[in-house]
């Protein structure tokens, strides 16, 4: 039996997606190896019982430490995901919109107005039919579409709040007037680049639970920030800990990003704790 042989084989898998899942199992199989089970056999069941016992106890100790690291790696990665979710709410691009000027639509088949929160466009069809006295097409009707819409962020449903298609008029003076109307009426919707939302609307302008900068809510003002990003990871712990408190991490921590101006002595001073 050579002195490096083992009497198991043991395989181990796993993985860990940062800020999400971690994965790890392992298994150990018994090998016919005869040279390390016959001086058990020699034994007693009694003795070979209560020594079994007594490594079940230290594999179920080591298995409660397994899971104490488990529980820390849950806590480092809640700050991840927090990082990932901060990162994914300041990339988010802002919407596109005409300044609450009417202009043509980006096809050149519609008129549109909009700002950072509502769209509205609106669009005619001229129908035609041949007159054989005149040897020409005239217009017999207009077909007036409109719609008013949150101008939402790229990659979302748009949610239409009103609309009307293909409105038949005979009178070309009868589909204008109308026209203007709906222009009238929604005109409130679009005397500032952006107005506040309403409760039923705010989520269409939240990334992770924070509304995008420039967007307030009709009736509520942006609460106050009170703690500082360093604040907030030196609280939460793990690798951004102060130094003194950190435990389980054989890795520093290091906290910082580009200098802003309105950076006050007292948060670099923070993210130096950090280090």
């Amino acid at each position: 039996m050579a002195e490096n042989e083992k009497f198991y084989t043991a395989y181990s898998h796993g993985n860990v997606q940062p800020g999400s899942e971690l994965k790890y199992s392992s298994t150990i199989y018994f090998n016919d190896t005869d040279g390390f089970l016959r001086p058990f056999a020699e034994e007693s069941t009694e003795t070979l019982t209560a020594w079994m016992e007594k490594s079940v106890s230290a594999e179920k100790s080591l298995y409660a430490e397994l899971q104490s690291m488990v529980g820390k790696w849950q806590e480092q990665a809640a700050v991840t995901l927090l990082l990932q979710k901060a990162v994914e709410y300041l990339k988010m691009p802002q919407v596109k919109h005409t300044g609450n000027v009417w202009q043509k639509s980006s096809d050149g088949h519609a008129d549109e107005i909009s700002n950072m929160v509502y769209r509205m466009y609106i669009h005619v069809y001229e129908d035609t039919k041949y007159d054989r006295a005149l040897k020409k097409s005239v217009p017999v009707a207009w077909y007036v579409s409109w719609r008013v819409s949150l101008n939402v962020l790229p990659g979302q449903n748009g949610k239409t709040i009103a609309h009307q298609d293909k409105k038949r008029f005979t009178d070309k003076a009868a589909s204008e007037k109308y026209l203007d109307g709906r222009k009238a009426f929604y005109e409130h919707l679009f005397y500032k680049i952006s107005p506040p939302i309403p409760q039923e609307y705010a989520r269409y302008f939240m990334v992770n639970g924070l509304f995008l900068p420039g967007y307030t809510a009709e009736g509520q003002e942006l609460p106050a920030v009170e703690k500082s990003a360093s604040e907030v990871l030196k609280e939460l712990g793990g690798v951004f800990a102060p130094k003194q408190e950190r435990t389980g991490f054989s890795l520093d921590g290091e906290l910082s990003h580009a200098p802003r101006s309105s950076k006050t002595s007292q948060k670099k001073k923070e993210k130096q704790e950090l280090r």
